[in-house]
């Protein structure tokens, strides 16, 4: 059984922080990766080698039993004799098995991880849509040391060996029509970076208050001036919406409170779904400023009325 120097399998010295250890494994790791050698057997030993040593280098209770062996070796000129089940064992793991108690497997590439953040909208850009430029930080490979995490053969000052930096960026956003508060927009590939990827923007939609309209998922609330003339006698009203002005008829004998329905006027959705409502609900205008003639002739109207119940 071969003694293997892990170190050296990393390029690293025996006293190398496990910082110093990480860099230089990211470095090789980012050059020896299978997926850049697809069929190069030669590769993936290497990967599966510097994969087996930075195992048992960050682990402090491995590392400190690997240096106890590296003495034995040192002294001795072999490693310590195996025990009896990895006796017959030649292949390139029988040193880790032996030693480290089971066989290494090489690590998974992984997608970076995603980037969230939170984006203001009025209620129009959230019925028409709109377009918005947003200033993040995002995760990029370190300029100097070019993600590797080692510059000049010592950890890198400016990433401390993380090989990535915090970079700010403008990023202009396609905000969809129909978004409501707490929608998530998923944007593919603008997250942080990964050995397998970037991983994803995940934008949450934060609806700001409106000051006529109330927002009830796609439904939409507003109250609706109506002078009381027309309430008791009928007629038709001008109702605003998000879509423009649009008539409402009124009958006659409508009551303070009453709620009126107009179908599709709210927010839309996606998907060719059928778009929410707009309710309406009147609210009475008492006539101010009256002259006496009218106070008059509104109190002969009220005597009547009464008499008439």
């Amino acid at each position: 059984m071969e003694f293997k120097d892990y170190y050296q399998t990393l390029g690293v010295d025996a006293k190398a922080t496990s910082q110093e250890i990480k860099a230089a494994y990211r470095a090789l790791a980012r050059s020896l990766h299978p997926d850049l050698h697809p069929g190069d057997q030669e590769a993936e030993r290497k990967f599966s080698s510097i994969n087996e040593a930075y195992e048992v280098l960050m682990d402090d209770e491995k590392r400190k039993q690997f240096d106890e062996i590296a003495e034995y070796v040192k002294a001795t000129g072999h490693p310590p004799r195996p025990e009896p089940q990895y006796a017959e064992q030649a292949d390139d793991h029988s040193f880790f098995e032996q030693f480290f108690g089971r066989r290494h497997s090489r690590a998974t590439p992984r997608k970076g991880s995603d980037l969230h953040a939170e984006v203001e909208v009025t209620l129009q850009d959230a019925f028409s849509g709109s377009t918005r430029r947003l200033q993040l930080n995002s995760q990029e490979l370190c300029p100097d040391c070019h993600g590797n995490g080692l510059k000049d053969r010592q950890v890198c000052p400016t990433c401390r060996g993380q090989g990535q930096v915090l970079v700010p960026q403008n990023l202009d956003v396609k905000i969809p029509a129909g978004v409501t508060d707490g929608t998530v927009i998923r944007l593919a590939g603008q997250g942080h970076p990964g050995s397998a990827g970037r991983g994803d923007l995940l934008l949450q939609i934060r609806l700001l208050p409106d000051p006529v309209y109330q927002v009830d998922g796609h439904d939409l609330r507003r109250d609706l001036e109506v002078s009381v003339f027309t309430a008791l006698l009928g007629g038709e009203v001008q109702v605003e919406s998000l879509q423009g002005n649009l008539g409402l008829k009124v009958p006659a004998e409508t009551q303070n409170g009453k709620v009126f329905r107009l179908r599709g006027q709210g927010l839309p959705r996606a998907g060719g779904k059928p778009a929410g409502d707009l309710y309406a609900k009147v609210s009475l205008r008492i006539p101010t400023g009256l002259s006496d003639d009218a106070r008059e002739q509104l109190s002969q109207l009220r005597d009547q009325l009464e008499k008439g119940k």
